[in-house]
């Protein structure tokens, strides 16, 4: 997040990073043959964050598992905390966070591991086939 403020004819920037390199060695990405989500989507544990929980998209190039590449994160509520995504990629974002919140939650708080996180996680496209089918 970057503001800027005038003062005396000078510019002053402010950049808020959210992210550091402690909690994308953590992150998981998952493609949209699991999520059903058009972009790549990065999910990390806790960690050291001093962040809310929040799962991460990969914005540009939107297949990428790197997540120092450009990305946007959204909060479990379904806010956008950082970064610009397009209204179509937040919708898929916030129904893939609705079906999921008990899971990245538990995530988040370290309660599963990888595996059982990857076994639980829910597509969107499933989601869809299955008439909206909420939780696990």
């Amino acid at each position: 997040m970057m503001r800027r403020a005038f003062h005396d004819g000078a510019e002053f920037v402010n950049i808020a990073l959210l992210d550091n390199d402690d909690d994308l060695q953590e992150m998981v990405s998952y493609r949209k043959n699991v999520t059903g989500v058009d972009h790549t989507v990065f999910i990390s544990p806790k960690g050291n964050a001093r962040h809310a929980p929040r799962i991460k998209l990969a914005i540009d190039p939107p297949d990428s598992l790197d997540p120092r590449s450009e990305t946007a994160s959204i909060g479990l509520d379904g806010h956008v905390m950082a970064g610009e995504v397009e209204p179509e990629l937040l919708r898929q974002a916030q129904r893939f966070i609705a079906l999921n919140r008990k899971v990245l939650s538990e995530y988040w708080h370290y309660r599963i591991d990888t595996d059982e996180l990857r076994q639980r996680l829910q597509s969107i496209e499933e989601s869809d086939e299955d008439g909206g089918e909420h939780g696990r």
